[in-house]
């Protein structure tokens, strides 16, 4: 089934600026004539498609957002539209995650596939894919035994062991991401996963404060440190305050 958005809307909106704008170049000279590429974000709590069709196998996005955003491309060589591909709920449609984010993001991609696109330099989608590359291996472990436990066996504590065994390689995979990345936008999205919806203060609040100056002053970063703070404030046995993540499944 598509699922084209995350399920929660950005963490917080601030005015736009002339620094807010980014522009999505991706070069596909071998793109059909009539493909169609859309890209699909969240901004200040709106969902938002864009489209855009190729000139001289070049397709161009422009938009204004106040940070980073988590977002999808996805290609329609067949003119059926992204509502038809929802309705159809392709299995394996043509589609790739990314970040934009104020300024230019260039891509290339030398087959008719935008999933086979790269990035050009190292940024965000750089850190975001090295990060991706080594969490994949074990979110596809965890879709095995889900599997196993949904059509085959029901869970059992061996399986529970090994669910719990990959879910601490999964965070010791994110803290050294985060010690080694205190400048990446990607080490910030990393930190609230790491962190969960019931954070251990003395541990997480020293890890956004070695976070750069300029992440903890994203709107992200700020109201992370506001959900914080909402921790220390909780009386015993009070409910801890809602805080919506970023989804990372902004996918098909």
């Amino acid at each position: 089934m598509l699922l084209l958005w995350g399920a929660a809307v950005p963490l917080m909106s601030v005015c736009q600026t002339k620094d807010s704008l980014f522009t999505v170049k991706i070069t596909a000279p071998k793109m059909p004539s009539r493909a169609k590429i859309y890209l699909l974000y969240q901004e200040e709590g709106k969902k938002i498609i864009d489209s855009a069709v190729q000139t001289n196998g070049l397709f161009v996005f422009k938009g204004k957002i106040d940070e980073p955003k988590y977002s999808t491309l996805v290609c329609d060589t067949t003119n059926i539209g992204l509502s038809g591909m929802i309705k159809k709920q392709y299995d394996k449609p043509d589609l790739l995650r990314m970040y934009i984010y104020p300024g230019h993001v260039a891509l290339k991609t030398s087959s008719p596939s935008i999933a086979d696109a790269t990035f050009a330099g190292r940024g965000i989608n750089y850190d975001h894919i090295k990060l991706e590359k080594l969490l994949n291996p074990i979110y596809e472990e965890i879709d095995k035994i889900n599997l196993r436990e949904t059509h085959h066996e029901p869970g059992t504590s061996a399986l529970n062991k090994k669910l719990d065994s990959l879910s601490a390689v999964k965070q010791a995979i994110r803290l050294k991401f985060i010690i080694d990345n205190p400048d990446s936008f990607i080490a910030l999205s990393a930190l609230d996963d790491y962190a969960g919806i019931s954070p251990d203060i003395a541990v997480i609040e020293p890890m956004l404060n070695r976070l750069s100056v300029k992440l903890q002053n994203t709107p992200s970063g700020i109201q992370f440190r506001k959900f914080l703070s909402n921790q220390h404030d909780l009386n015993p046995g009070k409910t801890a305050p809602v805080f919506i993540q970023n989804d990372t499944a902004v996918i098909l």
